[in-house]
């Protein structure tokens, strides 16, 4: 059953609890650490620019980065067409696609990531209409004590119109060096670290300022996250993006992406 979407509008965010079955979780997670033992292989990376890939990052190790077509881990897109379902129970979007799948790695060592806004990164013109892109981040395994805690800041606690840090922005403008950057780490914002187990989820927009802790566990942290568009893309200059999915935008355009629902092709 989705979750009411007016809470999801009120906050910015919300924790569904065993959003995907433990088996399941599992077998995800079994799949991506294999692949992670054969990640040389040369066509892996050379190949998986032609359709949906997952990007498998470890924080704070971008030497340990690397990338695998979605068809090559089909328990991960079991996943993914599950967040897939519940957008439709959502939302039911006229438009639907998957931008960036990520998988999370932390391990012993792995920064703290400052609290950010994703549109910051992301190539894509926002409007005033909220989530119409959106983030579903899926843990794969139980946490450690607190390490690595994804933490949440309430929309009632921030200004939606107001820029916060360089590029860590509202409304999906890119910010030139002479721009004023108000602090997005001001002591008056109260980070929320909700309590989330393996196979939990939580849904969140593009402009909800997040973060997460450092790790400090001897147990790797997995963790899944599905960026979900529900509608007709418009981009910036893609080029000043950080994410691997702007390199598919390049050079195979958004026929790339992971399309569920899509502009004159119902």
């Amino acid at each position: 059953m989705a979750a009411n979407i007016t809470e999801l509008f009120s906050s910015g965010f919300q924790v569904q609890k065993d959003f995907v079955p433990t088996p399941v979780v599992e077998k995800a997670k079994d799949e991506i650490m294999a692949f992670e033992v054969k990640n040389g292989e040369s066509d892996v990376l050379l190949n998986a620019i032609d359709e949906p890939v997952v990007t498998v990052f470890v924080a704070g190790y971008k030497n340990e980065q690397a990338i695998c077509p979605l068809s090559r881990l089909p328990k991960v897109k079991d996943i993914v067409d599950a967040a897939v379902k519940d957008v439709i129970e959502r939302f039911n979007p006229y438009n639907l696609f998957a931008y960036e799948i990520t998988v999370f790695k932390k391990k012993m060592g792995s920064p703290e990531l400052k609290l950010h806004q994703d549109s910051w990164y992301h190539p894509f013109i926002l409007s005033e209409k909220k989530f119409e892109y959106f983030s579903y981040y899926i843990p794969l395994t139980e946490y450690d004590g607190d390490s690595s805690k994804l933490g949440l800041v309430d929309w009632t606690d921030i200004d939606l119109e107001k820029v916060y840090n360089e590029r860590h922005i509202i409304n999906g403008s890119v910010l030139d060096s002479n721009s004023k950057k108000p602090d997005l780490n001001a002591d008056n914002l109260t980070v929320k670290y909700p309590n989330m187990r393996a196979g939990d989820c939580c849904v969140f927009e593009i402009r909800t300022p997040h973060n997460s802790l450092a790790h400090v566990s001897k147990q790797d942290r997995y963790a899944l996250s599905i960026r979900f568009g529900a509608c007709r893309p418009e981009y910036e200059v893609t080029q000043l993006s950080r994410a691997n999915f702007v390199k598919q935008l390049r050079e195979q355009g958004s026929d790339a992406f992971y399309w569920v629902r899509r502009p004159g092709k119902q």
